[in-house]
């Protein structure tokens, strides 16, 4: 999962949202079955109305390959 669809078709902005969800690898069949809390998916759709979907786009990113302590001068 990628991108919100709301935020690819150009709605640009910071947004805090707070969702009470069980992450994936917490979860058991057991879980599921006593309603412990839902997935991310779930709990986007549920919680906010938003679908998550996969998808592919550019991303900025920043590469740090070398780092050195500041000299002593």
């Amino acid at each position: 999962m990628s991108n919100l669809d709301f935020l690819s078709e150009g709605s640009p902005g910071t947004y805090d949202l707070n969702v009470l969800y069980v992450p994936d690898d917490r979860k058991v069949k057991a879980d599921a079955d006593l309603g412990i809390g839902p997935s991310l998916p779930q709990a986007f759709l549920e919680q906010l109305g938003l679908k998550l979907e996969k998808g592919k786009g550019p991303v900025e990113v920043i590469v740090i390959d070398h780092i050195e302590k500041p000299s002593a001068n």
